[in-house]
């Protein structure tokens, strides 16, 4: 009994001691963050790999920005980046209609110094799809479309949509609405009272 009281409490002390090591944050690319990567084969078959970096840890809707840098490499290893001009990026709400709500939608150029992105703050929590196209306009008419990717987002609650606003329109409908049907309850033992 007591060697293995000794096993328990040596594994419990092991169990602390490596939770303890842990780093207290993930490193993806050098910075705290998400990382979506997707294959894109062109028309003409060459692989482009798409490299999307998110800055936060979670997509939280509401509570703060996050900044969205984007990179399109030729290599998987991702050494050899691919020259573009713009690229169009479009976030959709994914809901069950047919009807799916953009959030966001529109182009975005490659600038000469720094990361090619920007901040965007979610209006609500839920499911999004991240859609991304990188163009290069210096070949043909129109440009020509280097590559294609999409990527599923979790948007999670904020601390706002978890709490009720009492100023809020909704409350104030609602408290309207609920006298309203009430006067209305009332309204034929007023007209009773007012007769006898």
């Amino acid at each position: 009994m007591k060697c293995l009281l000794q096993n328990v409490l040596l594994a419990f002390a092991f169990v602390c001691v490596v939770v303890a090591g842990l780093p207290e944050e993930t490193l993806a690319h050098g910075e705290a963050g998400l990382t979506f990567t997707a294959t894109s084969t062109s028309e003409n078959g060459v692989s482009r790999y798409v490299d999307v970096d998110y800055t936060e840890l979670a997509i939280i809707a509401r509570d703060s920005s996050g900044r969205f840098t984007f990179n399109l490499f030729a290599d998987a290893e991702r050494t050899q980046p691919v020259n573009y001009t713009d690229m169009w990026v479009r976030i959709v709400e994914n809901n069950d209609s047919k009807f799916r709500k953009t959030v966001f939608a529109g182009p975005i150029y490659r600038t000469e110094f720094g990361g090619v992105g920007f901040l965007f703050t979610f209006p609500d929590s839920g499911k999004y799809t991240l859609h991304v196209r990188y163009n290069d306009a210096n070949k043909d008419n129109y440009g020509e479309t280097l590559a294609e990717a999409e990527f599923p987002l979790d948007v999670l609650r904020s601390l706002d949509e978890n709490s009720f606003d009492f100023g809020s329109m909704e409350f104030m409908v609602g408290l309207l609405s609920g006298a309203f049907v009430a006067l209305l309850g009332l309204l034929p033992m007023l007209m009773r009272k007012r007769s006898a």
